[in-house]
């Protein structure tokens, strides 16, 4: 460990950086996803004060690729690996099981194909199939008497068994009483490639990029009218399941060269961060929107040049917004300003004034994956060491400050004024996907303590 005061780095030993998610729980103590010596993916509790990590061993050929909690459970999302193929993931972990070892591990499996009951434009007969691999970003809420999760995940489309399409499109997973249901829209025209999703006062937005052009999109939709569709019978018979008046929203000012992130604000607003390219200048762009009449209005947006060095090696990774300081945090590998090495960047923004110097840390011998907010301001973050890759570490900061663990520079944005235009694009639905393989799947417990190093 290294560092006192403001922040520290520790190792986790046993544990390794590859598939590492990290995600708060108190000032004091954070969980993360990462693979452990055998290859099994693992939930750790950590904690900064004691030395110690408490490890669950998740089933064999299970993989978390985003987890979030939500009152005293942990929903994740990812996939998993069996003798069929790669399907999608969603996991329930009460945080309790870490205590007492209570409660268990729910696991809801995507099955290896669905028959799609609707056509996409370009496909004709009716042997399409869809199959979703991976759910790579989630957030769950509540909204209707019920925990309804919203994620975007890859899925591919089967023509006559040959894969045809390969795509990311948007699902809804809803936990009731009576029994659990998912919707999934299958993206049909294949021009978003949805990277982000967060859920505000009344609302759910999903972010992306498009694929001929790569400028940044969006789609806002009403909680109430979230991914439900409005069935009705084709002449042919067949059920169609068709989302009514959903459209996107796009941004005309640069070309995005990595993954859109977005966070929700206070009320119906929210926040995105991006890599970008415009010209020959390459840095990060923030903007901030509110929602008014289901649709996102610009309130202000920054670019921040950095050098366009090994431009390939960007990466966006996370965007949190905390609710204590009112500011946002975003985890990004670029070369910034001025120094000009490749590094994981933290940003701190204040969303209510982007335009002025925007300070960013980074420790230089460190690459860091996964970002989350420590409630009462700083951060966690989790990744690994330059030198030696694969053992976990986590750095804990108190703020985006100089110390030991970090170095601090300010990169100047200066504003930008976009267009933000609409267009029609409802996509094609249907019910999916989504069936409990099981009620639940004991989870193996490896309650042993690990020290930090």
């Amino acid at each position: 460990q290294m560092g006192m005061g403001q922040g520290s780095i520790a190792n986790a030993p046993g544990l390794l950086s590859k598939e590492c998610c990290v995600r708060s729980v108190t000032d004091d103590m954070y969980l993360t996803h990462t693979i452990n010596a055998l290859g099994r993916g693992v939930i750790s509790q950590h904690w900064v004060s004691m030395p110690q990590v408490k490890n669950i061993e998740l089933p064999a050929g299970y993989f978390i690729r985003d987890m979030k909690i939500l009152g005293d459970t942990l929903y994740m999302g990812g996939y998993c690996v069996d003798v069929v193929g790669r399907h999608g993931l969603l996991c329930r972990l009460p945080l309790s099981v870490f205590d007492n070892g209570g409660g268990m591990l729910s696991t809801d499996i995507a099955p290896p194909f669905e028959v799609m009951p609707d056509l996409i434009s370009s496909v004709t007969g009716n042997n399409a199939k869809n199959r979703i691999t991976a759910i790579s970003r989630i957030e769950p809420y509540r909204y209707g008497g019920a925990v309804n999760v919203a994620f975007t995940a890859d899925n591919e489309i089967l023509i006559d068994n040959i894969l045809v399409y390969s795509q990311v499109g948007l699902g809804k997973y809803r936990y009731t009483i009576n029994g659990n249901d998912a919707m999934f829209l299958y993206n049909k025209d294949m021009v978003e490639h949805f990277t982000d999703i967060a859920v505000t006062d009344n609302y759910v937005v999903a972010a992306s990029y498009i694929r001929d052009s790569m400028y940044q999109y969006l789609r806002v939709f009403p909680k109430s009218g979230y991914l439900a569709p409005t069935m009705s019978v084709l002449p042919s018979g067949l059920m169609f399941y068709q989302y009514v008046g959903a459209f996107c929203q796009g941004m005309n000012d640069q070309e995005v060269i990595s993954d859109v992130r977005l966070s929700a604000l206070p009320g119906d607003g929210f926040i995105t961060g991006s890599l970008y390219r415009s010209g020959r200048e390459h840095g990060l762009s923030a903007k901030t929107f509110a929602i008014a009449g289901d649709r996102a209005v610009l309130v202000q947006s920054v670019n921040m040049p950095g050098v366009a060095t090994d431009v390939l090696r960007w990466r966006m990774d996370d965007v949190r917004h905390n609710a204590s300081s009112g500011h946002v945090l975003m985890l990004a590998t670029m070369a910034g300003m001025p120094d000009a090495v490749v590094r994981s960047r933290i940003f701190d923004v204040d969303p209510g004034n982007i335009v002025v110097p925007i300070l960013h840390t980074y420790a230089p011998d460190h690459r860091f994956l996964s970002l989350d907010n420590r409630p009462a301001g700083g951060f966690f973050a989790v990744g690994e060491k330059i030198m030696s890759p694969l053992p976990l570490y986590c750095w804990r900061n108190l703020g985006v400050t100089p110390n030991a663990c970090g170095l601090v520079d300010q990169m100047r944005p200066y504003k930008t004024a976009p267009l933000l235009y609409e267009l029609s694009r409802p996509g094609n639905m249907s019910k999916p996907g989504f069936r409990v393989q099981s009620d639940s799947v004991s989870v193996y417990e490896d309650a042993s303590q690990v020290e930090c190093q």
